[in-house]
């Protein structure tokens, strides 16, 4: 029953997902993330996180998530690896195993800037920002590299590591844009309304769904599905592109780049509340979202090889 679900969950990827507050990409964004990691992940690097993960607690449900062969297709370390990257939105559920290590205000980190019109500039505003995707993130990577932590203990730190990697490269986990209509922010473009039961945020959680969502159950496995996806995204967004970006390598500074990102190119006059946005904005979204995964999947990567490369 749960396969089956599974299956027209996935066969209606091409539609666009109910708002979910505080999500970053949805699971196949997550899941590119992962994959474009895996692929630029030393044999060593990959050979320890799977370890790391097959080695979980029981309790927190990361070492079965790929023991369907629904999921486990053809490579099930390199699957059980890239649904990993599914796992902090997973146990948002209160029946979910692991739910006690969820934990809403890791996600994002919102930065508070104002546009007094459509399509205007933006300013910087100077208010506390909130969430602790950057400082949770940091201390991740920093107990992933540290020769004293258990590896039980690694293994949920690197399922948080293969999510938050994803949510601070998706634009709207770093903004809280500040209008007439939103004067505490928007929450992420959750408070800016589209047409329908659609928001602002969940827009761009799908946006590589939309982009590559084509998949027809039956005829490939899930890891062929995401593994098309993110060999398209890493076709068009080499890694040679993002030679500069990747040199740095503080979290902080990933974060700011989607704020930028947001505060710059999300909010153009074109885009109106109540209204789907205009195919000009929705090939935008194709592109900016397809270069963000692609970069937060090499940072992983590199981050991954630094840490357990060795």
């Amino acid at each position: 029953m749960m396969r089956r679900a599974l299956l027209c969950a996935f066969a209606a990827v091409a539609v666009m997902l109910a708002p979910q507050p505080a999500r970053a990409w949805d699971d196949i964004g997550h899941m590119t993330v992962a994959r474009i990691a895996w692929e630029s992940m030393t044999p060593q690097a990959r050979a320890a996180a799977v370890a790391i993960l097959r080695g979980a607690p029981p309790e927190t449900g990361i070492a079965g998530l790929a023991s369907d062969p629904f999921w486990a297709g053809s490579d099930p370390d390199r699957e059980l690896f890239t649904r990993t990257a599914t796992w902090a939105d997973i146990i948002r559920g209160r029946e979910a195993a692991g739910h006690q290590l969820h934990q809403a205000s890791w996600h994002y980190v919102n930065f508070f800037w104002e546009q007094p019109a459509p399509g205007a500039p933006g300013r910087d505003l100077d208010r506390p920002h909130l969430g602790l995707a950057v400082d949770s993130l940091q201390s991740f990577l920093n107990e992933l590299q540290s020769g004293v932590v258990s590896q039980e203990r690694k293994a949920v730190v690197l399922a948080w590591v293969l999510h938050l990697t994803g949510d601070v490269h998706q634009p709207l986990h770093a903004s809280a844009r500040v209008s007439s209509a939103s004067p505490d922010g928007d929450k992420g473009g959750n408070d800016f309304k589209l047409e329908g039961r659609h928001n602002l945020h969940s827009y761009w959680d799908s946006a590589i769904t939309r982009a590559d969502g084509v998949w027809l159950p039956g005829e490939r496995t899930v890891g062929d599905f995401i593994g098309g996806i993110a060999g398209g995204v890493m076709r068009r967004n080499p890694r040679a592109r993002f030679a500069s970006a990747l040199r740095d390598v503080q979290v902080e500074s990933w974060a700011h780049g989607s704020f930028v990102t947001a505060k710059t190119r999300l909010y153009p006059a074109s885009l109106h509340s109540g209204e789907e946005p205009p195919a000009a904005y929705n090939a935008m979204s194709k592109q900016i979202a397809e270069s963000a995964v692609a970069l937060a999947g090499y940072r992983l990567a590199d981050a991954l090889n630094r840490s357990l490369g060795h």
